[in-house]
């Protein structure tokens, strides 16, 4: 899967920045997905859970009211706080037995 670079801005502290898969987002008008090569857009959120796929492994991130942009190169989140909330892998599918 082809990575894209992740930039989060938050106050007071230095920038976190990754090569990152996916990222999944709540907006106020519902939940967003964004890949590599993803159109440009620029999206208020409230506040919640954000979760980034990095290397086949997502993490949960709480954060304040923020905003994600992206120019279909990079993706930015800005907010005045996050957290690390966990890591997962991703869920197993689960098939019918005969």
């Amino acid at each position: 899967m082809n990575t894209f670079p992740l930039r989060i801005c938050i106050p007071e502290a230095d920038d976190l920045t990754m090569d990152v898969t996916h990222v999944i987002a709540r907006t106020h008008v519902g939940l967003m997905g964004i890949l590599a090569k993803h159109e440009p857009l620029l999206a208020a959120c409230p506040q919640g859970t954000i979760r980034i796929q990095q290397d086949g492994v997502w993490t949960d991130y709480q954060s304040d009211p923020f905003i994600i942009s992206t120019d279909g190169t990079n993706v930015m989140i800005l907010s005045s706080c996050i957290a690390r909330v966990g890591t997962t892998t991703p869920p197993q599918l689960l098939t019918p037995t005969s």
